[in-house]
């Protein structure tokens, strides 16, 4: 007998497609998500921790002309040459230390010109200086404030001969 061969299997089916929409659907979710959580955490964070904004003030300063003066002599003739920076409180302080600059300089003049150069060469001998400074032209400016309209005094210049 003649075998007969094998009969095809009885019409099978292709494998069921994997529906695509699924993994879009939680990719889409996912993005969704994150976009609004991130949303969320910006807008909580930046009103939460948000600084108010002070308004700075532009500082004012009142350059004067350079002093040279004769120090006190410890063993020779020295000189100092110092250009001195006032910073004032405000546009009335500036004008207030515009109109005393002769009294100003005067103070200034004759506190320089007392000082000794052994004095003046380190660093705190100098900021003694400008503490000194600060004082003599706050008490050359006579105004209400405590600091009579000035509020420190800068070195634009240090020369010691």
């Amino acid at each position: 007998m003649a075998q007969r061969p094998p009969a095809p299997p009885a019409a099978a089916q292709p494998p069921a497609k994997k529906s695509r929409r699924l993994p879009l659907l939680l990719l889409l979710l996912v993005i969704v998500a994150g976009t609004a959580g991130g949303g969320w955490y910006y807008y909580h964070y930046r009103h939460s921790h948000a600084t108010p904004v002070a308004k700075v003030k532009k500082p004012l300063y009142v350059k004067l002309d350079t002093f040279t003066v004769n120090l006190v002599a410890d063993h020779a003739d020295q000189y100092l040459q110092a250009g001195i920076v006032l910073q004032a409180v405000d546009e009335k302080s500036v004008d207030r230390i515009k109109l005393y600059m002769p009294a100003i300089r005067n103070h200034l003049l004759l506190l320089l010109s007392s000082q000794h150069a052994s004095d003046l060469t380190p660093v705190a001998g100098k900021q003694k200086l400008m503490d000194e400074i600060l004082a003599a032209a706050r008490a050359a400016v006579p105004g209400p404030q405590p600091n009579h309209g000035i509020d420190g005094i800068y070195f634009s210049s240090f020369v010691i001969q």
